[in-house]
């Protein structure tokens, strides 16, 4: 099923207790941006379409990103497809990366019962060395 929903991203991701197989990031200027929120919503083997303005000898900005994004938040994924799909002004194009997260972990927080992920983890310095982890595969 497909529902959209309407808003600033920032607003809603937090509040919706969800997790997506599939996340479209359509917002060539500054998509990057949002992968923090993405990751957010991920579960098991989402697929990520992440598109970006790029210079055509430049492709591989697109890929570094992701690579970049994906350690900081301790995310292994693969690249399935980059694309080239359509032409924003001489030289510059529409350019997607398509990628999937392959393996990810959480933390479980014995406090409130649920499972964090590490980029949450470190950023509120709640990391315990009793907490137990789990590590989820494709």
């Amino acid at each position: 099923n497909v529902e959209l929903i309407l808003g600033d991203v920032r607003k809603i991701i937090p509040k919706l207790k969800m997790r997506f197989d599939r996340i479209i990031m359509p917002l060539p200027k500054d998509a990057e941006n949002y992968l923090d929120l993405a990751f957010k919503a991920i579960k098991k083997c989402t697929t990520i379409h992440l598109y970006q303005f790029l210079h055509e000898n430049e492709f591989e900005i697109a890929i570094r990103r992701v690579k970049d994004r994906c350690k900081l938040n301790k995310i292994s994924y693969k690249v399935l497809n980059t694309v080239k799909c359509g032409q924003y002004s001489p030289g510059f194009y529409r350019v997607c990366v398509d990628f999937e997260i392959n393996k990810m972990w959480f933390i479980f927080n014995t406090e409130n019962k649920h499972w964090t992920s590490p980029a949450e983890v470190f950023k509120a310095g709640l990391l315990l060395k009793s907490e137990k982890e789990n590590t989820q595969n494709c």
